[in-house]
């Protein structure tokens, strides 16, 4: 009976010990895996418009009430030459995903609280360069700012960051969220000072 009785107690430690390293790890796994879609169709959307010459963008649910897990990654099919003139023409993009609605992981959560792009759209121009809709003008666009995405399951979180060449970086992030942000807001301003941030082009 002490014999049985310590096998279960060790096989208790052994269980409290490696139970949370395997959720953490499955968490992680789910949380790149979702992340990895965004990833690849930014890079889709940028590499075929420079190479087919065309406007592409992604835009990512407008609002609470959509799924916020969907995004759509759509090229432009309009006559207008200009992406001014194609950001009002929304009836003229069409989907080059595989399907029309791109769903990624449900049970994933996508949190957008730090992407502040007007409309939640990115749009790629043939020059390589991500820009948004800026609404100081009527149907005109400008360069992104850096922007984070993240996708959260668990304990665990990856955010990926998009400036104006497109993604940056895809990395796992510590549960004080917060305070990383404000950790990495304040490297930017000391990369800043030191004249080695980037500067898009006008």
């Amino acid at each position: 009976m002490i014999e049985i009785m310590c096998v279960l107690i060790i096989i208790s430690i052994v269980s409290s010990i490696a139970l949370p390293a395997i959720n953490n790890f499955h968490s992680s796994d789910r949380c790149k895996a979702a992340a990895s879609i965004l990833v690849n169709y930014i890079r889709q959307a940028k590499y075929q418009a420079m190479q087919d010459n065309c406007f592409n963008r992604i835009r990512f649910a407008k609002n609470s009430s959509d799924d916020s897990n969907s995004i759509f990654v759509e090229t432009y099919e309009g006559s207008n030459p200009t992406l001014r003139g194609a950001m009002s023409e929304d009836n003229y993009w069409a989907s080059i995903a595989d399907e029309d609605e791109v769903t990624i992981d449900s049970s994933v959560e996508v949190d957008l609280s730090k992407f502040d792009c007007l409309d939640r759209i990115i749009y790629f121009k043939p020059d390589g360069f991500i820009y948004e809709h800026d609404d100081s003008a009527a149907n005109s666009e400008k360069i992104i700012s850096e922007q984070t995405i993240v996708f959260k399951y668990g304990s665990a979180a990856v955010a990926v960051d998009i400036n104006a060449l497109g993604v940056i970086s895809s990395e796992a992030i510590p549960n004080e969220e917060d305070d990383f942000f404000d950790d990495k807001h304040n490297e930017g301003e000391d990369e800043d000072e030191s004249g080695s941030g980037y500067n898009p082009p006008e």
